[in-house]
């Protein structure tokens, strides 16, 4: 029985290292900082480190569709509206090669802080939506001004 289970052990080894262990298509991190304003309107600095296992001529991120002014490492992203997500297009930034990237996303979410039926206020941010790819990592912090306004 011993040698059985000594030779299964020795055979996965060989099969690991004969065809390559390394991780999948995934966010490696995704670090997110949430910035709300008085008047409910939310400034969110997202970065995903991204590891491609190969290329991939078609990448998108989604973010909330309420997602305004974006921007993707500094410049204006191109997005779209598509099953309830704004999808930003980032393809051409990983340019069809695989390996880890790092992407700095900044937008803006209006009206996040709601009043509810008890009178209190509620802020309601999105973590992440729609995320394809599993997330290795995620760091989300909130940063309030203090008495939020009622709206």
């Amino acid at each position: 029985m011993r040698r059985i289970l000594v030779t299964i052990i020795l055979l996965c080894l060989v099969c690991t290292l004969a065809f390559g262990a390394h991780a999948a298509t995934a966010a490696k991190s995704i670090v997110s900082h949430a910035t709300v304003a008085t008047d409910g309107t939310c400034q969110i600095t997202l970065i995903a480190a991204i590891h491609l296992d190969k290329p991939v001529t078609d990448l998108h991120f989604p973010l909330p569709e309420a997602a305004e002014n974006i921007t993707v490492n500094g410049s204006r992203a191109y997005s779209q509206a598509e099953n309830g997500l704004r999808v930003v297009d980032v393809s051409g930034l990983v340019g069809n090669t695989a390996g880890d990237f790092t992407l700095t996303f900044t937008y803006s979410l209006p009206n996040l802080v709601t009043t509810n039926k008890a009178g209190l206020l509620e802020l309601q941010l999105p973590l992440l939506s729609g995320f394809a790819y599993s997330v290795v990592n995620m760091n989300f912090s909130v940063t309030l001004p203090g008495a939020p306004e009622a709206p």
